[in-house]
């Protein structure tokens, strides 16, 4: 297996930002690759000498040091999500291959959708594995032919079985995409998909499905919760209680009470 990953480690290269009822920006640069979600309002995009008009859930784009400038559409000001990644970080994620130009303007709902999803998880979550995963499938659908040399060879079920058998062993580990990468030699970018093909739920949803069981075994113990949580691979209590009502409809407490019951008939 990789040397372990760490939540500082992942994020080197990567910053995020949470804008709420903005004013106008004039020309400007960045020194990173810039991907903008609008969440509300709209806004008079220059860059230049395109001008275009976004509105909310659309997506800006800009390579490194392409100058942009962001207008008020209205009197009313506009909300924004602000991903910067670094022109390495983001050929690591795209494993290896070098990004391609884009338009800067994308009013693509499939799109602003995959990214919204990714950078709520990055803030909330502590799932290595998830962030990695939600994160490159976004890049994915900026880029869709980035990988596109790699798409071969797929998952085989003996690929999946090996995949399968690596998170039983390791599901209390962080570790993101290269280490089933490395197991396999399946692209970054295709793992995740034809994964879930096979399996019908992604590498991190089967890591979770994981961790949820574990930590319901060790409450049907006896064990208190933050210990079960942190037992289980989970890096607080309430990252615990958020998946497992999710896929179990019962607080950890109340199904610690429900196996307390059992246990006393």
């Amino acid at each position: 297996m990789q040397q372990a990953v760490d939540q500082q480690d992942f994020f080197s290269g990567i910053e995020l930002r949470s804008v709420v009822d903005s004013s106008d920006y004039a020309p400007h640069i960045h020194d990173t690759y810039t991907i903008g979600l609008l969440t509300e309002g709209g806004q008079i995009v220059r860059t230049g000498r395109k001008t275009e008009t976004a509105f909310a859930g659309s997506v800006q784009f800009n390579e490194p040091y392409q100058v942009h400038e962001n207008h008020r559409l209205s009197p009313h000001e506009f909300s924004f999500r602000h991903l910067e990644i670094s022109g390495p970080r983001l050929l690591q994620l795209l494993g290896g291959h070098m990004p391609f130009a884009r338009p800067n303007h994308l009013p693509d709902g499939d799109l602003f959708q995959s990214f919204m999803r990714a950078f709520d998880n990055l803030t909330t979550d502590d799932n290595l594995l998830a962030h990695d995963e939600m994160l490159t499938g976004a890049l994915a659908r900026l880029f869709p032919l980035a990988d596109a040399s790699r798409f071969k060879p797929e998952l085989t079920p003996r690929l999946v079985a090996r995949i399968k058998d690596f998170l039983h062993a390791n599901y209390l580990d962080s570790f993101t995409l290269d280490a089933l990468t490395e197991l396999t030699q399946v692209s970054r970018v295709h793992i995740s998909r034809t994964f879930k093909q096979h399996i019908g739920l992604a590498p991190h949803e089967y890591l979770v499905q994981l961790r949820v069981a574990c930590a319901k075994a060790k409450l049907a113990e006896g064990m208190p919760i933050a210990e079960a949580a942190a037992f289980s691979g989970f890096a607080d209590q309430s990252h615990l209680t958020r998946h497992f009502k999710r896929i179990t409809h019962l607080t950890p407490g109340a199904y610690a009470k429900s196996c307390y019951k059992r246990s006393r008939r």
